[in-house]
């Protein structure tokens, strides 16, 4: 093999590209940059709302950039770690994306409280809410998972109410026989 340059040979060098540890300071010194950064957005987050009023809009805007800092840096870990998972199924002689990760960044999921179920099943009690409507509902709160197959539990719910023995109808009591008729003179 010949190497030709294409100037004085007297100017052409030639080594190994090896790291020597030149750059360890720089590294140092970001390192620190963003740890004091996640440290700021961190103590924001964790903090006790202000005291002032502040209007919804900036309220909004500022947890909304500290959100995005958190999201990218959970997205930037993800990526890291399904590269590696990606190795992973490529030595279990699988599909590349046959394994993935990825980290939630919904901040702010607010659980619904008792009474915000017991009005939504009101509303399926009283039919003013569809069975599907229901199901979706449960879902997007992971109530259930989203696997949840409703054609096999429609098939299981009839399977249970043909075995079950027909309701018997008792006839009712009336206890106030007499109490609205008039008096007897």
């Amino acid at each position: 093999m010949i190497w030709r340059f294409d100037c004085d040979p007297k100017e052409a060098v030639l080594g190994f590209l090896e790291w020597n540890g030149s750059q360890i300071s720089e590294l140092r010194a970001e390192v620190e940059s963003l740890k004091a950064d996640m440290a700021k957005v961190g103590g924001r987050m964790l903090a006790d709302d202000k005291r002032v009023a502040e209007a919804a809009e900036t309220e909004a805007i500022r947890r909304a950039a500290e959100n995005a800092v958190v999201a990218n840096f959970i997205r930037s870990r993800d990526g890291g770690l399904n590269d590696s998972l990606s190795w992973v199924s490529w030595f279990l002689d699988l599909p590349e994306d046959a394994i993935t990760y990825e980290g939630s960044t919904d901040f702010n999921a607010i659980p619904l409280t008792a009474q915000d179920w017991a009005f939504r099943k009101s509303l399926r009690d009283s039919r003013e809410l569809s069975k599907n409507k229901w199901f979706d509902m449960l879902e997007a709160n992971e109530v259930i998972p989203s696997t949840f197959d409703r054609e096999e539990n429609d098939r299981e719910l009839s399977e249970e109410l043909a075995d079950m023995p027909s309701p018997i109808v008792m006839p009712v009591a009336d206890d106030n026989i007499g109490q609205d008729d008039p008096p007897a003179s």
